[in-house]
């Protein structure tokens, strides 16, 4: 039992030592106070918070910019391609299987917003990002719609 620990312990200090964590290679980690215990579960989880806000508002600007007027024809293009991948059932990595399936999505919206960084004026990207981008008018009105709904009730 004792051989196995020491194992345990040895393959955890080497991979410490391969991430290069503060802890160091060669000296035992000292055990984690209760106080600090928490703080560095808090970080990874808030890094990955952050990414995944990152994404998703990269998603919404690919979505702005596709409807956008100033926005050229072939960065409309990449971004719909990008959309509909990432939209789509099919897939070349399908979405099921659990890390990498996802990732593929993430690439996709990656390389599309480099792409649109690198072709669409500034500005455009700007107003894409920000709420003030002009979209279009939906052809039926909510309003129409809860009139309607509220006609057929009574």
């Amino acid at each position: 039992m004792r051989h196995a620990n020491a194992r345990l312990y040895a393959s955890w200090m080497l991979f410490v030592g391969a991430c290069g964590s503060s802890a160091g290679g060669t000296q035992p980690a000292e055990a984690p106070q209760a106080s600090g215990a928490e703080q560095p579960a808090q970080a990874p989880a808030n890094k990955l918070k952050a990414s995944i806000k990152r994404v998703f508002k990269q998603f919404r600007i690919i979505r702005r910019a596709l409807v956008h007027p100033q926005v050229p024809w072939h960065a409309k293009a990449v971004a719909g391609c990008a959309v509909l991948y990432v939209v789509s059932p099919i897939q070349i990595i399908p979405n099921f299987i659990p890390i990498i399936g996802q990732m593929d999505d993430v690439l996709v919206v990656t390389l599309a917003v480099k792409y649109l960084k690198r072709y669409v004026p500034q500005d455009v990207l700007y107003e894409c990002e920000s709420n003030s981008c002009i979209f279009r008018k939906p052809k039926v009105l909510v309003s129409q719609v809860a009139g309607a709904l509220t006609n057929t009730e009574s």
